[in-house]
C-alpha cells in the first residue's frame, strides 16, 4: 500500500486490545482528547476511538473520527512505529484535521 493509505492493519479493532491500552498505556489529556499510548508488536502504529454518546449525535461523533483518523492516516510516517494509539474524545465543537494532527502529535510526545 502507498504511504498514506489506511488499512484494517491500521486500526485497533479487538476489545482486548482496548483494554490493554487502557490498563497499561499512559494517557494524557491534550485540549478535548484523552490520549492513550501503549507499545505493541506490531510494525506499525495503529489507532483505536472511544467516543462517547455525550460528544453528540451520529453525525458530530462520525465526523470527529472521520477527522481524527484522517489526521493519523497523514502523520503515521511520522510516528514511531510499534504504538498503539487510543483516542478517548470528550464533548468539544468539531475542529479542523490540522488542529487534531497537532493535539495527537502533542499527545504521542511529538513536536
Amino acid at each position: 500500500m502507498g504511504l498514506f493509505s489506511f488499512t484494517k492493519d491500521d486500526r485497533i479493532r479487538k476489545s482486548n486490545t482496548f483494554d490493554c491500552v487502557f490498563k497499561h498505556g499512559k494517557r494524557k489529556r491534550v485540549g478535548p482528547l484523552l490520549i492513550y499510548v501503549h507499545q505493541n508488536d506490531c510494525n506499525n502504529a495503529r489507532i483505536g476511538f472511544s467516543i462517547p454518546k455525550r460528544v453528540g449525535n451520529a453525525v458530530k461523533r462520525n465526523r470527529i473520527r472521520r477527522r481524527c483518523r484522517e489526521a493519523f492516516r497523514l502523520m503515521k510516517s511520522s510516528l514511531p512505529e510499534n504504538l498503539d494509539i487510543v483516542l478517548s474524545v470528550r464533548p468539544h465543537d468539531v475542529l479542523s484535521v490540522e488542529e487534531y494532527q497537532k493535539l495527537i502529535s502533542t499527545g504521542v510526545g511529538q513536536s
